[in-house]
């Protein structure tokens, strides 16, 4: 792979991998993970040999608490304030708050989403 190949695809990001550069040929992508709504990061890869890779990020415990945050503030906003749906959503949303910070005023940056140096699985395709 040519120097000005490596710059190319460095680009869209690189990813050390036993001791080998991995190459991001996209952005990484939100998807769907299992049955219960939750969500990591792909993208593929390949190295200088030109193998091909599939990464996975999962995203951080923060990341998941904001964002839970920020869908409960949504359904509170749809139902009826006393409501004990809605009072125990508050509650939740008190925790999230005291620990992680306030969703309403975090901003939503995908770079935050995941440890980006530390992917959670790595597959040779």
């Amino acid at each position: 792979m040519t120097e000005e190949r490596k710059q190319e695809l460095a680009k869209n990001g690189t990813v050390q991998h036993n001791r080998k550069t991995l190459y991001l040929l996209q952005q990484a992508y939100v998807n769907n993970k299992g049955t219960h709504g939750d969500v990591c990061y792909n993208a593929n890869a390949i190295d200088e040999d030109g193998n091909e890779y599939y990464i996975t990020w999962d995203t951080t415990k923060t990341w998941d608490a904001l964002t839970e945050g920020a869908n409960m503030i949504e359904a509170i906003h749809q139902k009826e304030n006393n409501s004990e749906d809605c009072l125990s959503e508050k509650h939740r949303l008190d925790q999230i708050v005291e620990k992680y910070g306030d969703p309403e005023i975090y901003n939503f940056d995908e770079s935050d989403a995941c440890d980006w140096d530390n992917p959670s699985e790595i597959e040779e395709r």
